[in-house]
């Protein structure tokens, strides 16, 4: 029917509207990383900073039902190329299909670690584990590489033989497995 508002849009602009207001702040911060003409938060590559910025951002576009327009010309223009970059190319398989593409590879060299105060040590077997979700499924391995923003672990298994798997820092809670 024209003229009918779109079911709980309201709704969905009083949430964008309360939670802009939390991300507002993070304008200025936003812009002034980007003010040196950069093309994307860390430089000229497009990294996971840009994904999480991006994230919360797009996502009171979707609430509000239209762009939001208190978000600066210099964010809007960062959020395009992110935007542009799309959603790759994936390629649909089966659980045994991917786990004989991991049979078929070997891990790529170890990132660079910089350890943090009460990291462990490289070569100790550790645990990761979501901080929020997931918690009764750490995974386990050899602690390979580690900073602040990344840890790999590497385990073995019959099927897969040596992976590497990467996690984020924020989120996951990292520990040296005892026994």
């Amino acid at each position: 029917m024209l003229g009918k508002p779109e079911p709980g849009l309201a709704h969905r602009k009083a949430a964008a509207a309360k939670n802009l207001a939390q991300l507002r702040p993070q304008f200025n911060w936003i812009s002034d990383i980007l003010h040196d003409g950069r093309t994307y938060i860390y430089g000229q590559a497009m990294s996971l900073a840009d994904c999480v910025i991006y994230h919360p951002l797009w996502v009171m576009d979707q609430l509000a039902g239209e762009r939001t327009a208190v978000i600066p010309d210099e964010i809007r223009e960062w959020m395009g190329r992110v935007a542009a970059r799309g959603h790759g190319s994936p390629t649909s398989m089966t659980a045994h299909e991917a786990l004989d593409a991991a049979a078929s590879s070997d891990p790529l060299p170890i990132l660079p670690s910089q350890t943090l105060d009460g990291d462990p040590a490289l070569g100790e077997t550790i645990s990761i584990t979501p901080t929020d979700y997931g918690r009764a499924n750490p995974s386990i391995g050899t602690l390979v590489s580690i900073d602040a923003q990344r840890v790999a672990l590497q385990h073995r298994n019959e099927r897969t033989g040596l992976v590497t798997v990467h996690f984020p820092r924020f989120g996951y809670s990292v520990r040296k497995r005892e026994g």
